[in-house]
């Protein structure tokens, strides 16, 4: 009785420990790293010859590349509804069909709406976002609402509201208002009593082109002046953030995570922290990137510990494409941009445009899924994907249900980050949008772009980054075969005529049924 009771005790731990091995291999961690402005060639793993990245190298030689990842658009808010929907920004009411949100607009996703942070909640994970927020606080009214900062109610609804049980950041760049962090619904640091206003400053506006001139703008005064940052520390302080999350949700009786950390590098200012000047051959750009590995580096340093208890699946990549230094202009580069260019450094590589643009410079980053022992080392893949993907995908490793209406634009490439690059494209298509409102489709190597339905005005402060087309917008069509002209140099709208219209037809095809996914 006794040699049986010890081997039913054995074996009762022996399917304990398989048990807690298979849950750790099935519920690992996630932690997706969002850079801001980071171009396709930035980083040394996609061709930055003159900027050291080790530690995204790393993550790149350890995981598998995917070589034709594309944004939504080529600015940062729409990518973000994107990322964390899996639908094209320019389907929702909430969110502007053109240019980002501004600092005061209301919460752009909409109440009810499934996310990427209510999937990993579905199946028990804790879940976090950290940095750059960017899609509006507060209860939508319209494009053109302004948040009230200085009640004291909860701040919201926010990030708290579409999933996320914890949040640490900024509404959304370095240089927007307020100037100081939020955690979770309120201030960082705010104690009861203790008060916020505002106020109108006189600000310069416009560039040494054109002038500069004398505008008023409002600017979120907090209780105590030390809480406004310093814009050479936020990159920091968010990095040190996301370090104490990952070690304060790791342990044997703790829930997976899933954590997005929304780095701020190298959106502007570019302001590398001291440590960090002069490191690069390119300048105060170069540095900045420097500076967000360094910081990549301590976050995978905690990933590296929490796998002590628990894997982690770590997906990096960027917000849209670098900020060209008007490569097509008759004008000199001007700027940290503009310096790291002169320097021999392409944030976009040859691919034409940036930031801003229609053409794929704007739109084609870095992306790269690390999970030690399950994807394996080396792996590229050259098959079509989009930023918003990551939601049908990870919906496919939760194994969760997300009905039809949520993610109506996400397709699941986890059969290749699993299967490897053999396995079926996740897509044949994808749509991309410029700020500017022109749209356009990829589609078998093929891109064409649609002309303007209406006029846009263009900021004279962004003109520098576009190309000449986009500069002075004319209302004609655009067909660029992405194979053999992938700069995107020669208009083959009149020698391929059809193939312009299939794809300008399945564009309208895919605006008017609201949705591209099966």
């Amino acid at each position: 009785m006794k040699r049986l009771l010890t081997l039913f005790c054995l074996t009762s731990t022996t399917i304990c420990l398989i048990a807690q091995a298979d849950s750790h291999q099935s519920q690992p961690n996630v932690l997706i790293i969002l850079a801001d402005d980071l171009g396709y060639t930035d980083v040394g793993a996609f061709g930055a010859e003159l900027i050291a990245t080790p530690n995204i190298d790393k993550l790149a030689r350890d995981g598998m590349k995917f070589t034709q990842a594309y944004t939504p658009c080529s600015v940062c808010s729409p990518t973000r509804y994107g990322l964390l929907t899996g639908r094209y920004y320019w389907r929702s009411q909430q969110h502007p069909s053109t240019k980002v949100i501004q600092d005061g607009q209301g919460l752009a996703i909409e109440k009810g709406r499934e996310t990427l942070a209510t999937l990993f909640k579905k199946k028990g994970y804790a879940t976090g976002i950290i940095g750059k927020w960017h899609l509006g606080f507060g209860e939508f009214k319209n494009f053109d609402q302004q948040y009230d900062w200085t009640s004291r109610k909860k701040i919201g609804p926010g990030p708290l509201q579409v999933g996320f049980d914890y949040y640490f950041g900024m509404v959304a760049n370095v240089g927007n208002q307020p100037r100081f962090f939020i955690e979770n619904d309120d201030f960082y640091g705010r104690r009861p009593g203790d008060k916020v206003t505002t106020e109108k400053v006189a600000a310069n506006s416009g560039n040494a082109s054109q002038g500069q001139f004398m505008v008023q703008r409002e600017t979120v005064r907090p209780w105590d002046p030390s809480v406004v940052w310093e814009d050479d520390e936020v990159a920091q302080a968010i990095t040190d953030k996301a370090v104490d999350y990952i070690e304060s949700n790791t342990g044997a009786d703790k829930p997976p995570f899933f954590l997005y950390f929304a780095h701020n590098i190298p959106h502007g200012p570019i302001t590398p922290a001291q440590k960090h000047k002069g490191s690069s051959e390119c300048g105060p750009y170069g540095d900045f990137i420097q500076e967000l590995d360094t910081q990549i580096g301590e976050v995978l340093a905690a990933v590296e510990n929490a796998r002590e208890h628990r894997e982690t699946i770590v997906i990096f990549t960027s917000d849209n494409g670098g900020v060209a230094a008007a490569p097509e202009s008759d004008d000199p580069p001007t700027g940290p941009a503009g310096l790291a260019r002169e320097r021999g450094h392409l944030q976009c590589g040859h691919l034409r445009g940036g930031k801003w643009s229609i053409y794929d410079g704007g739109f084609r980053v870095p992306f790269v899924v690390s999970w030690p022992g399950q994807v394996d080392a080396g792996r590229v893949s050259d098959k079509l994907i989009s930023l918003q993907d990551l939601f049908a995908t990870m919906a496919d490793f939760l194994n969760v249900d997300y009905g039809r209406d949520h993610g109506e634009d996400s397709f699941s490439f986890w059969p290749q980050v699993i299967d490897g690059p053999d396995a079926p494209a996740a897509r044949d298509h994808v749509i991309v949008q410029s700020p500017l409102g022109v749209r356009a489709i990829v589609r078998d190597g093929w891109k064409y772009m649609r002309p303007w339905t209406a006029p846009v005005s263009i900021p004279e402060n962004k003109r520098a980054f576009l190309s000449r087309e986009i500069a002075n917008p004319q209302n004609f069509e655009q067909l660029y075969h992405l194979g053999s002209d992938f700069d995107e140099s020669s208009n083959r709208l009149n020698d391929f005529p059809r193939i312009a219209a299939q794809l300008k037809k399945e564009l309208q095809l895919a605006e008017s049924q609201g949705r591209t996914a099966p």
